[in-house]
């Protein structure tokens, strides 16, 4: 029987180009991929992880929790059962694009397995407003498999969440902000690294 893939995707960083009034030079871009069969045990896997740093029924956002509890947090996922990709996008390069077009060259790139009866998609639900219906059909063409598409509140999965903290953590690496490379180093295993223009 084909498995489903089970896609989740978040970014760190914003679309805007006005770096001398604060924005972002680089656009982080994470997808982490679980099949259905090792998706209820990773499910309950970081909600333990959540619920040992005291985030209980909580959402683990990368902004918002202290430096020890992530690292705490990366060294406690690295055996889990999941791989991620990450597409990071220097800003200087990409003045032209809207927030899809920073989504759709991450999903050109990836290469989903024929072996895949069809993959589902959820993305935080704060970008929703982003995506016209075009948007939400393009990116079912992309995948080359049926695709379902969620929006999702990145308070409600854990998955979301996770996605967020891979984005989060690379972003920092490129920001250049102490403490991170080494943390990005352990999971080194875990995610494939794509830089785009």
């Amino acid at each position: 029987m084909q498995e489903k893939l089970h896609i989740y995707i978040d970014e760190s960083g914003d679309t805007g180009i006005k770096f001398e009034k604060g924005s972002s030079e680089f656009f982080v871009i994470s997808i982490v991929i679980v099949s259905s069969k090792d998706l209820s045990e990773l499910n309950k896997n970081l909600e333990e992880i959540r619920d040992g740093l005291l985030f209980k029924s909580k959402e683990i956002k990368f902004s918002k929790i202290l430096f020890k509890h992530k690292i705490i947090f990366f060294k406690s996922i690295r055996r889990l059962n999941f791989i991620a990709y990450a597409f990071i996008f220097n800003k200087n390069f990409c003045k032209q694009y809207k927030y899809i077009d920073y989504l759709t060259q991450p999903l050109k790139e990836l290469s989903l397995s024929n072996n895949s009866a069809e993959s589902i998609i959820t993305i935080d639900g704060k970008d929703k407003k982003m995506f016209s219906n075009n948007d939400i059909k393009m990116i079912k063409n992309l995948t080359r498999i049926k695709t379902k598409i969620i929006f999702c509140d990145s308070k409600k999965s854990i998955l979301i969440q996770l996605s967020d903290m891979l984005a989060g953590l690379i972003h920092a690496v490129y920001k250049n902000k102490n403490g991170y490379f080494e943390t990005l180093n352990l999971l080194q295993h875990k995610i494939k690294i794509t830089f785009l223009r």
